[in-house]
């Protein structure tokens, strides 16, 4: 159980668990941010479907995640590159703003965290 390919297979379900997650948020708060728009709206039972599906990947990979690799950090890590890689990006196409200068010290401090916990 420790092949490559079910690292890869470990990593691709935490990337897809976090990107669904990340992307049906984004979605729910631009699109309640709507004047008049409702809270249980025919979007929010979609989006809660895709956090549904986001949830059964991330603990998917979690589970065999640490069966593979033995180790709970690199799961978290692995997760923690999900987020601060999918969710800047999202942000940027859904909402199109630039992080302000206290967000994008923060952004800049949170990769040099995620490459100093995979060099070091």
């Amino acid at each position: 159980m420790n092949s490559i390919f079910f690292k890869i297979l470990v990593v691709w379900l935490i990337f897809i668990g976090e990107a669904l997650s990340i992307y049906a948020e984004i979605i729910g708060a631009k699109n309640f941010s709507v004047a008049g728009a409702r809270f249980f709206s025919p979007l929010f039972w979609r989006l809660l479907i895709l956090i549904i599906a986001a949830g059964v990947c991330l603990l998917v990979g979690y589970m065999l995640g640490f069966k593979v690799f033995q180790n709970i950090w690199i799961i978290t890590v692995t997760s923690l590159m999900g987020i601060l890689i999918v969710e800047p990006m999202f942000d940027y196409i859904v909402f199109r703003q630039l992080p302000g200068h206290g967000s994008l010290i923060g952004l800049i401090c949170g990769l040099v965290g995620i490459v100093a916990v995979l060099v070091f």
